[in-house]
């Protein structure tokens, strides 16, 4: 008999799937119903090769360990399309680069578009601030904060110099190898914290496991456990636990202090600062300690991500350029080009190359293996492509991936046997053949000679007496 417990356990279970179902089969006609409506298109779909889609999990968190995301991101979307369909846990996803998709979601049909679970994920770190927030309460904090962003109230640049050289700081202590993102962060860090609050934590001036060192280090473990429940999806509430919340609430308490120190020196600090900072704007439309928290740390998560991240990848194309010779990534550009589905380069080639092809031996080789391309595992070229059927050729597979075809280590190797079997067979027969080629060679060769010599006379005016038949005798009897 099985117990209370495990028929409880059984029944939710049986629950949260019918649930899940409903849901699932809800969202689609709504989906399919606005997709007719505006005449979309089926999104192609990243496939995934383990249920549920666990190897793209797998695959995206694995990534960035390695911090090879943006490397990720981009293989799929050149491998699938610009909008793309992934299946995680079950749950269905999109994916777009497509500049006309962002404009509709972020500008022309923003009202269409909802944030999902986004808020339930964020909450724990950023509470109800522009990042959580959707509708009315969304447009009322984009009011309050857009006219902060204006250039004349940030002409004042010298508060980036003390920043700057404690920068220089940082990298000048490193010998060898340096991490300019890290730095970077805490650079974005500080400044923003001098722009919102009025002064820096200044977190690169400090020692590790100070006050301000300490805070950046829960930022980025808070931020950390965000993304990963951002993407589990509807399973976000797996990922947390004590050091989540641990982190969560060293950040509140920091940004707490500041509070605090704003309103107990509030008239020293007026006197004292005359460059502009947020914090008041944001604080006179705040109802309460917790929803100015959130609003800070909404832009502060803004001020230091983006902008470091934009340092990191300018100074990484910069770097590129310099050390890549124009010629070569230009050479690259071309090849690549050259190379894609469609191409008018490959066109030619084969258009090109058929009409010889009778006079070559040819034998076609496929890989038979797929290969290990970083992000996945496939065929690099398709067996149709690789060997397609053509009368007088041979085909074969060859039992190895497409980097390895051609290499062999001894006699043993797959493919070995049969291409020295092959080239042996070409080599044995080429003499026979190139003998019989010469010689067509030849009699081409004196007949288009004949044809020259008759061209030339036959326009000459000789007397009928001097027998002109005479005279192309001797031509003939000349060239033969």
């Amino acid at each position: 008999m099985l117990s209370l417990t495990a028929i409880a356990c059984a029944s939710i279970i049986i629950a949260w799937v019918l649930c899940r179902a409903q849901e699932a089969l809800t969202a689609y006609k709504v989906d399919r119903s606005i997709g007719h409506q505006n005449g979309c298109k089926k999104a192609p779909r990243l496939k995934n090769r383990w249920p549920l889609g666990v190897d793209r999990l797998i695959q995206i968190w694995t990534a960035d360990a390695d911090q090879r995301l943006m490397d990720l991101f981009t293989f799929h979307f050149k491998d699938v399309g610009t909008t793309l369909e992934q299946k995680f846990l079950g749950t269905i996803a999109f994916g777009t680069i497509e500049p006309r998709n962002l404009e509709a979601m972020m500008s022309s049909q923003e009202k269409d578009f909802g944030f999902g679970l986004r808020r339930q994920i964020f909450f724990p770190l950023l509470g109800d601030g522009i990042f959580t927030q959707e509708g009315e309460p969304w447009r009322h904090s984009r009011k309050i904060l857009q006219p902060q962003f204006g250039k004349q109230q940030y002409n004042d640049l010298e508060v980036f110099q003390v920043h700057i050289n404690n920068l220089l700081d940082r990298i000048s202590e490193k010998d060898d190898r340096v991490d300019l993102q890290s730095l970077f962060f805490r650079l974005t860090l500080d400044t923003t914290t001098e722009y919102l609050f009025g002064r820096s934590i200044n977190s690169l001036a400090e020692k590790q496991g100070s006050k301000g060192s300490g805070f950046a280090e829960d930022f980025d473990i808070a931020q950390n456990y965000v993304v990963q429940r951002f993407r589990l999806l509807d399973l976000y509430w797996i990922i947390g636990g004590k050091n989540f919340r641990n982190a969560c609430d060293s950040v509140h308490r920091f940004i707490d202090g500041f509070i605090d120190s704003r309103y107990e020196k509030a008239d020293e600090i007026l006197e004292q600062e005359k460059r502009y900072s947020l914090f008041d704007t944001i604080a006179e439309s705040s109802t309460d300690r917790k929803t100015l928290r959130a609003q800070l740390l909404n832009v502060l998560l803004a001020g230091r991500d983006t902008t470091a991240c934009l340092l990191t990848w300018t100074l990484l194309i910069k770097f590129a350029s310099a050390v890549v010779p124009r010629r070569i990534s230009r050479f690259e550009t071309s090849l690549i080009t050259g190379l894609e589905v469609d191409s008018e380069t490959l066109q030619n080639i084969t258009q090109d190359f058929a009409p010889v092809m009778t006079r070559y031996h040819v034998y076609f080789f496929w890989e038979q293996l797929p290969t290990n391309l970083k992000y996945s595992t496939d065929y690099v070229v398709a067996r149709d492509s690789a060997a397609p059927v053509i009368d007088g050729t041979n085909r074969c597979a060859i039992a190895a991936n497409h980097r390895d075809m051609c290499k062999f280590e001894d006699f043993d190797s797959p493919g070995f046997k049969v291409t020295i079997a092959a080239l042996k067979r070409y080599v044995q027969a080429a003499p026979s053949v190139v003998k019989t080629r010469l010689e067509e060679s030849a009699n081409m060769l004196d007949e288009r000679r004949k044809n020259e010599a008759l061209e030339l006379i036959k326009d000459c005016k000789i007397p009928l007496s001097s027998g002109l038949e005479r005279y192309r005798g001797i031509a003939k009897d000349t060239f033969s």
